[in-house]
This record gives C-alpha cells, structure tokens and sequence, in this order.
C-alpha cells in the first residue's frame, strides 16, 4: 500500500504555529476546522496534511512609493518546542494555492513564491 488517508485527530500532530501572526500565536491545527480535516501516509514515512483555514500574518509596509510601490508580505509557518532535527516541515509546492483568493480594490496580487528555510535556535539565524 503505497498512501493511508486517515483523520487528523487519529495522529499525534507537532505543534506548528504562525510565527508572525497578527492576531497571537496559536497551534495552527487547533484551528477552527482543521481538526476535520485529513493527512495521508505513506510508506516513506512522510505525512502530507491538506488544510485550509484563514490566517491573519502581520507584515511590514512600505508606502514611500505610494501609489507605486511594492509590497512583500512573508508568513512564517513554523514547529514550536520541536527541534529542525526532528521535523521536516516543507510544503510541496513552489507558489501560493490562489484559488480562494478574493481580489479587492486596493491592491493586486501578482505573484506569490514558497520558500523552505530551517531555523537554528541555537544560532539565532536564519540560514
């Protein structure tokens, strides 16, 4: 058997936060819905989790170019109390799912990117 879909609250779950939430931190998978939702397993020892819920991320803004400017807005998903040696937590895509997206009219959303870093907290570093 090469996948196992199973429910989340029937697997042990690494507490996995919003690092720059704007609203407090709190366990991602506390959320409302997300403990409805499902993981697979597989024979790799690898867990894919598909959720979706609404995350309000705090960012910088920078309008000295206003109305021309651009804005970067990083979200920090990241395991709390958990060692980067005993958890690799990656997303298995390059871009942003947009599908949900609602457009509004005071900005454009015009690209989206994911990138994987690890964190020592040791070191105090991105690296």
């Amino acid at each position: 058997m090469y996948d196992t879909p199973m429910s989340v609250k029937d697997v042990w779950m690494p507490p996995i936060v919003l690092s720059n939430a704007a609203d407090g931190i709190s366990l991602l998978n506390t959320q409302d819905g997300m403990d409805g939702s499902y993981l697979y397993a597989y024979n790799t020892g690898t867990i894919e989790w598909y959720t979706s819920t609404n995350f309000v991320a705090q960012c910088q803004i920078n309008v000295e170019y206003y109305p021309f400017d651009t804005q970067n807005c990083e979200i920090f998903i990241s395991p709390r109390t958990i060692y980067a040696n005993d958890l690799n937590l990656f997303s298995k895509s390059q871009t942003v799912e947009t599908v949900l997206f609602e457009e509004n009219g005071e900005w454009d959303l015009v690209f989206t990117s994911v990138q994987n870093y690890t964190w020592y907290i040791i070191e105090n570093r991105w690296q």
